[in-house]
């Protein structure tokens, strides 16, 4: 079997990252992802407020029933101009983009839902159905413990991968270079993937509070 031909740009510089876990050095956004939070923050302000307009709108419509019902019946507000004579693209878009953005935003705070999991009642939690709770749950955990086992990269990783860049200057353009320089060191993680490593994490977590529970439940005992 021929050796396996080296890649090309982004190509190379995989292969080389995938020889060691200790080289797989990535930014982590931090300011981005705070960033991301805010404009989600923003743009669902700005979706509430028209809501609150078309509803206002809409409940002055009393001679036309069927616009005078979309703020109280799902029937009403989801009639289109593609599926009713009478309908109202304007009205559905607005629920659905809320829909979406309300979704992506959540699940910023689905790994804080899931530290208070075990004392938090489904009814306090968003509307989805309890299936689907469980499964982001159980995917916020896992995140959240993944996450927990990202570490700043040592050294001597940094330098080996910052200077085999620096050294290949037609590797990847001089832009996207800039991942490993200096100023961003703060802002860079190892990812370094170790199942039982993260579900231990997990598993230490919950256990601690688990024991908690049953220390402080024989205290009032």
């Amino acid at each position: 079997m021929p050796p396996r031909e080296e890649g090309i740009g982004y190509g190379h510089l995989a292969s080389k990252l995938a020889l060691d876990n200790d080289l797989r050095i990535f930014r982590h956004f931090a300011e981005l992802n705070i960033r991301n939070i805010l404009y989600l923050q923003s743009e669902l302000q700005e979706l509430e407020l028209k809501l609150q307009q078309l509803d206002a709108e809409a409940n002055g419509n009393t001679n036309e029933p069927s616009k005078w019902s979309k703020p109280r019946s799902y029937h009403y507000a989801s009639r289109t101009k593609g599926t009713a004579l009478d309908g109202d693209d304007a009205y559905w878009n607005t629920v659905l983009r809320i829909r979406d953005v309300l979704e992506r935003y959540s699940m910023f705070f689905l790994s804080q839902i899931a530290n208070e999991a075990d004392s938090v009642r489904y009814e306090n939690l968003p509307r989805w159905s309890r299936a689907d709770i469980a499964l982001k749950l159980d995917k916020a955990l896992r995140d959240e413990a993944w996450l927990q086992t990202l570490k700043t990269p040592s050294k001597i990783s940094w330098s080996t991968v910052h200077e085999f860049i620096s050294a290949n200057k037609t590797l990847i353009s001089e832009a996207d270079a800039k991942y490993t320089a200096d100023e961003n060191l703060d802002d860079l993680v190892q990812l370094t993937w170790n199942e039982k490593e993260v579900l231990g994490v997990l598993m230490e977590k919950h256990l601690k509070r688990f024991f908690k529970k049953k220390v402080r439940a024989t205290s009032l005992d």
